[in-house]
């Protein structure tokens, strides 16, 4: 090894340290994880779906906040996160193995997303699976299957004149229903259903009819490709780009990592926006929110400067770090993370402040 690439031992970690082994204590964790997630699978998929995507975003969160400090550093030039930047390039790559775990949302997708992923497959545009519309054409189907059936021991008469539209019900009011139904009982429900559904549910059913050229399968899977397309090509740009200067020290690494910075900064901003928008907002297809990926790209940024300064501190106390790492270093992390708690505190007010004054 020349002299060039040699690296301080107080820098290395050293062999059966518990920090070596940290990296095996996470992988037997992970996969007692895996193995109850997957029973949780075949218990209750509906839940364990839910509870998948909660963890996912916890920790997609952290790599992408990770990311979004490696950037901003090159962004602005700085210098004095140096020797706190490799950790943050640590978990940025994490966002590869993050790829992988997306698949359970892809596989239990209409789990998460029945509302407008089911929509349009059933009763002329209405699946009684959405959670919304379905419940308007149970409660029409509870309420009405009796008015135009009946029950087999009671009077056929009186059902014989609710079921054809005798006189005495609003005249041709039932005859709709008669239509409806065909002369075998057996027609055109989703005819029936639109007749029963509130203004509410009319409205909720032409919201996702005019939300569906964006809310689709299709769509929905290129653009997650999309996105993490974009984050691990960053990702390992930035780290490789890192690593390699370690052992060439040439300066063109870091210029080469700046120039690269502004493009990143806008493909980053982008691309986590739309995927808040995608695997989170359109749990509730109906609502709107200009300012939900703003508020998820606060909570990342909140979470890696905390990170930051918990790995830090535990790296230096282990002795891993010497004196790259000092007060001052603290201190600016701790400015970082109490700016960007104000900022999160701030478009999460202003969002629950909006939805509050519309209610």
């Amino acid at each position: 090894m020349s002299e060039a690439t040699k690296v301080d031992p107080k820098f290395r970690i050293a062999k059966g340290t518990l920090w070596d082994n940290a990296w095996k204590y996470a992988a037997m964790l992970g996969g007692l994880g895996l193995v109850i997630t997957g029973i949780g699978f075949t218990q209750d998929a509906h839940r364990v779906a839910f509870s998948w995507l909660f963890a996912f975003t916890v920790f997609l969160t952290v790599a992408l906040g990770a990311l979004f400090f490696v950037v901003l550093q090159h962004l602005t030039v700085a210098s004095w996160s140096v020797t706190v930047r490799r950790i943050a390039e640590f978990f940025s790559v994490g966002v590869v193995a993050l790829a992988f775990l997306f698949a359970p949302i892809v596989i239990y997708r209409t789990e998460l997303y029945g509302e407008w992923m089911n929509h349009g497959t059933e009763h002329g545009g209405h699946a009684e699976g959405d959670s919304v519309l379905g419940a308007s054409v149970a409660h029409a189907q509870g309420e009405h299957g009796e008015a135009d059936h009946g029950a087999p021991n009671q009077g056929a008469g009186d059902h014989a004149a609710e079921a054809h539209g005798a006189p005495g019900h609003d005249g041709a009011g039932h005859e709709g229903s008669a239509e409806a139904h065909g002369a075998d009982g057996h027609g055109d429900a989703a005819e029936a259903h639109g007749e029963h559904m509130t203004p509410e549910h009319r409205l909720h059913g032409e919201l996702l009819d005019h939300k569906a050229p964006y809310l689709n399968v299709p769509a929905w899977m290129a653009r997650a490709a999309i996105y993490f397309l974009v984050w691990i090509v960053l990702a390992m740009f930035y780290f490789r780009a890192s690593t390699r200067q370690d052992r060439s020290r040439d300066t063109a690494e870091t210029v080469k990592m700046q120039s690269w910075a502004p493009m990143a900064t806008f493909a980053f901003g982008f691309s986590l926006t739309f995927a808040a928008f995608d695997w989170l907002m359109s749990l509730t297809p109906g609502w709107y929110s200009t300012i939900f990926g703003v508020c998820v790209f606060a909570g990342s940024a909140v979470t890696i400067h905390s990170l930051l300064i918990v790995m830090s501190l535990a790296f230096r106390n282990a002795g891993l770090l010497g004196e790259a790492v000092n007060t001052e270093h603290m201190h600016d992390l701790g400015k970082l993370t109490f700016g960007f708690i104000v900022f999160w505190a701030y478009v999460s007010f202003s969002q629950m402040m909006l939805i509050w004054y519309a209610g």
